[in-house]
């Protein structure tokens, strides 16, 4: 169903609908709702159980209120942009509008919530959820890290910071797979099949911190195809379905990058 919102029949038939409402969404630019007599105050007065999710680019109120938000310019302004791509390259956006989904996630729990407490309360709720801020929630460890000790964690490519070795590693058919071998016990058996013993003995690399410190050396070529007297040289030797195989058997902490055709197709089902 459609509605005419700029004309007055359309407004009432509006209005009608929200004083029979459960719950609400909408995302119209801030104040727009309100002038048009469909705000959340004016609805509770008919419908009080209503519960009135607003999703903007900024919130209903403070000073960025009035501005529009796309999920672009939110995932800058929401630090999501600047820890993505490669060091000293520009950002890169992941191809989907990620402050979107996630804006419509927090508005779902946000409802949820509301629900639970009006079980009690009898009464309705506004949630207010900005597209910055999902994003901003997007950041986990980033903001202690810089509250707590003033750092700024930088764009690190295909991998992530503090956490060695999780990357993504080409194979020999020009397909590339993910790599997750970060537990301790995981990495002695992955350093073991990439016919490096010696490294997974290693009481530096024993455990993650370590492995930090050295991810750069050892551990990247012995998983990047760069030695040639190893196993596991993925970049020059194993095909993509030879590699999963063998990291299957010894850690299974490993993945092809799929495309959106295999990935409906492959999914698990229950």
């Amino acid at each position: 169903m459609t509605l005419d919102l700029k004309s007055e029949r359309g407004r009432a038939l509006a209005f009608d609908l929200l004083c029979k409402a459960d719950v609400v969404v909408e995302n119209f630019r801030p104040g727009l709702m309100e002038s048009w007599g469909l705000g959340p105050e004016k609805v509770k007065a008919s419908n009080p159980g209503v519960i009135y999710a607003r999703i903007s680019g900024y919130g209903q109120t403070g000073p960025f209120a009035s501005k529009p938000g796309y999920a672009s310019v939110t995932e800058g302004y929401g630090g999501f942009r600047y820890i993505n791509g490669e060091p000293g390259k520009a950002p890169v956006r992941p191809n989907i509008s990620m402050g979107d989904t996630l804006a419509g996630i927090h508005a779902a729990l946000g409802v949820a919530l509301a629900i639970i407490q009006r079980h009690q309360s009898g009464e309705g709720q506004v949630v207010d959820v900005a597209l910055y801020e999902s994003i901003f929630n997007l950041l986990e460890g980033i903001v202690p890290e810089f509250d707590g000790a003033g750092v700024v964690r930088e764009p690190s490519g295909t991998t992530i910071t503090g956490i060695v070795p999780t990357n993504t590693y080409l194979c020999k058919d020009g397909k590339h797979v993910v790599i997750g071998g970060n537990g301790d016990s995981i990495f002695k058996r992955l350093m073991t099949e990439a016919g490096r013993p010696d490294i997974a003995a290693d009481p530096e690399l024993e455990h993650n911190p370590g492995r930090v410190v050295h991810q750069g050396g050892s551990i990247r070529r012995s998983l990047s195809g760069v030695q040639p007297t190893t196993r596991l040289t993925l970049s020059k030797n194993w095909k993509r379905f030879v590699c999963l195989s063998a990291l299957y058997i010894v850690s299974r902490t490993c993945s092809p990058i799929l495309t959106t055709t295999l990935a409906v197709c492959l999914r698990p089902l229950k």
